[in-house]
């Protein structure tokens, strides 16, 4: 069974809310696509986006190209997204691995 979003969750995507749209652009691995489209708007992912990240994913809404419980995609994800993750960012898609 899928989990649901929180309400919370749900009014920040309506909003069109940063972390939601930066939590896409991580499972969809384009993250520097969103950096491209405006250069001089620099607003790494936040450990939040990770986080809405994963709750979208046991939603089930969404395919993705990262695994979360899988080390080497999570490490190879980081290795290239580097410049856009900011450190909290980072911990939290560690976690797992602790």
């Amino acid at each position: 069974m899928n989990d649901i979003l929180e309400p919370d969750i749900l009014i920040t995507a309506v909003n069109n809310n940063i972390d939601v749209k930066n939590a896409f652009a991580v499972l969809r691995d384009k993250i520097s696509d969103e950096y491209d489209d405006n250069p001089l708007y620099a607003n790494k992912v936040s450990s939040n986006a990770i986080v809405i990240a994963k709750k979208i994913i046991n939603a089930n809404l969404c395919e993705t190209k990262i695994d979360f419980y899988n080390y080497k995609s999570v490490h190879n994800f980081i290795v290239k997204n580097d410049l856009y993750l900011k450190s909290d960012a980072k911990n939290e898609l560690l976690n797992n691995f602790k």
